[in-house]
């Protein structure tokens, strides 16, 4: 499937709906069978999100760095952090300024919002390749 999408910007994409997937799953699970706020499910969807898109990247939108695991999940993490809090911060304020739309509508403009945060994040701290100088 790589081949069929060549620009990392796509396969990021792609990546981002599998991403958005368990997001949305694991956030309706904790709301409604963990008895947790919206809130604070969503803090708990967002860390697996982010690591279930991090082993994706890995295999399909980047090519390897030569970093250790730990430290590209780390560096992962740390530049998603810019991104899941644009997130956070939009969902959180849209659940309450508009809770008759429910959870799924504030989910999906919050993650359309921080994309390009990301992104740019992943391709050019996380995965860019280690440089000899």
């Amino acid at each position: 499937m790589r081949g069929l999408i060549n620009h990392p910007f796509l396969r990021y994409c792609v990546v981002g709906g599998f991403g958005f997937a368990a997001d949305w799953s694991v956030l309706q699970a904790c709301v409604r069978f963990g008895g947790m706020t919206p809130v604070t499910g969503r803090v708990v969807s967002v860390v697996v999100a982010l690591t279930a898109t991090w082993l994706l990247h890995r295999w399909f939108t980047f090519a390897a760095t030569g970093r250790a695991n730990l430290l590209e999940w780390f560096r992962y993490m740390l530049a998603n952090a810019v991104g899941a809090l644009v997130n956070f911060f939009i969902y959180t304020a849209l659940v309450h300024l508009w809770p008759e739309v429910g959870l799924t509508v504030p989910l999906a403009i919050a993650s359309i919002m921080a994309l390009l945060v990301n992104y740019l994040g992943a391709a050019l701290f996380v995965f860019r390749k280690n440089r000899t100088v």
